[in-house]
This record gives structure tokens, C-alpha cells and sequence, in this order.
């Protein structure tokens, strides 16, 4: 009788953890407009940027997301342009921590990605590289 019940309780949490990632993959598909930028190094040493574009999301499996960049921003010796797509991989049951694997224009992975606040229209979310930490606050209009 217990170990029925424990598996009973294992496919709820699995059938539940899953419907976290459909419900996360939902609510950020489609194009979203860049609100405010900011990059910060390993030091800790924080930079804004006034930054225009897009990055859209779009469904591909159940576990992962299309991805794509394209914004310019105003670096220290001129504008910055963005744009580079990929793969994105949810990495955990909650829907929130992700990886990104870039293909265009060159091969990178960011291992540690997350989206720190998804409402219907404004999403936040946070890259974090070698070099960098980047978060992008986005609207959907």
C-alpha cells in the first residue's frame, strides 16, 4: 500500500514540475521589446545601457525554446549591435533556469540563465557568462 502511494506521489510531482516548463514556455513566446539593459563584470562593476530591439521566444520542444537577439546598444566606442540566436534549454521543473546554446553568429553556450519575474507583459531575465552578467527587462506589447 505505501509504496502504490509513493508512486502516486512521484506522477503528480512529475506532471506537475511539467506543466511549470508549458506554462513558462507559454507566457515568454513571441516578440519582446527591450526596456533597460545592464551588464555587470566579475568584479562587480555595473554598466546601463540605453539598449533597442527585440529578443523573441518561440516554442520548439517541450524542453526547449527558440531564441533570438537583435538590439543595438551604446558602447564606449560606439553602437553595439546584438544579434545572435540559438536554443534555449529549460534546466530545471520550475520553469525559470535555463540554458542557452547560440549558434549565429558564433557557437556559444550560457549555462546559467534565468527568468527572475514573468507577469503577462513584462519579463526579466539574467545571463550569466564568463566575463558577464547581463539582465534585460522586456515588455511584451
Amino acid at each position: 500500500m505505501l509504496s502504490k502511494l509513493l508512486y502516486i506521489f512521484i506522477a503528480v510531482l512529475l506532471l506537475a514540475s511539467c506543466s511549470r516548463v508549458k506554462k513558462s514556455q507559454n507566457r515568454i513566446q513571441g516578440t519582446w521589446e527591450i526596456v533597460s539593459y545592464r551588464q555587470t563584470d566579475v568584479a562587480g562593476f555595473t554598466e546601463f545601457y540605453d539598449a533597442v530591439g527585440t529578443i523573441t521566444f518561440d516554442e520548439d520542444t517541450d524542453n526547449t525554446f527558440t531564441y533570438v537577439e537583435d538590439y543595438t546598444y551604446q558602447g564606449a566606442s560606439g553602437p553595439i549591435i546584438v544579434q545572435r540566436s540559438g536554443i534555449g534549454t529549460f534546466t530545471n521543473d520550475f520553469g525559470m533556469d535555463h540554458q542557452l546554446d547560440f549558434v549565429l553568429p558564433i557557437t556559444i553556450t550560457l549555462n546559467n540563465c534565468t527568468f527572475r519575474l514573468i507577469t503577462k507583459d513584462d519579463l526579466k531575465i539574467e545571463q550569466r557568462g564568463t566575463q558577464f552578467t547581463h539582465m534585460l527587462v522586456l515588455k511584451n506589447d
